[in-house]
């Protein structure tokens, strides 16, 4: 199969991109998970936990690894919730994951 039959359209997910982009991509993902980072710890924050965190966030927060976390939830340890397109983890399940309950 050559190159010229795979198909580049930016909506396909097998589309090739550069190492440039795909560094880009990254540094983008840094950023971002840094902010979440810093955002968690501010002061003024600190007295009212959010309601629930994404999965990315409740990573970050635990240091667990996204398959982890799916595997709790998938065996019923961890119990989450999917509004629109995003799933959720409630704030109380993640006091009680880390808990140890």
């Amino acid at each position: 199969m050559s190159d010229a039959s795979i198909p580049t359209s930016p909506g396909l997910p097998n589309r090739k991109r550069s190492s440039r982009a795909r560094a880009g991509v990254r540094a983008r993902e840094r950023r971002l998970q840094d902010e979440r980072r810093e955002a968690l710890k501010d002061p003024d924050r600190a007295d009212l936990p959010p309601a629930a965190v994404s999965i990315r966030d409740f990573r970050i927060m635990t240091g667990l690894s996204a398959a982890t976390i799916f595997r709790l939830l998938l065996k019923g340890k961890l119990k989450s919730t999917k509004l629109g397109g995003r799933r959720l983890i409630a704030f109380s399940e993640v006091e009680r994951l880390l808990r140890g309950e």
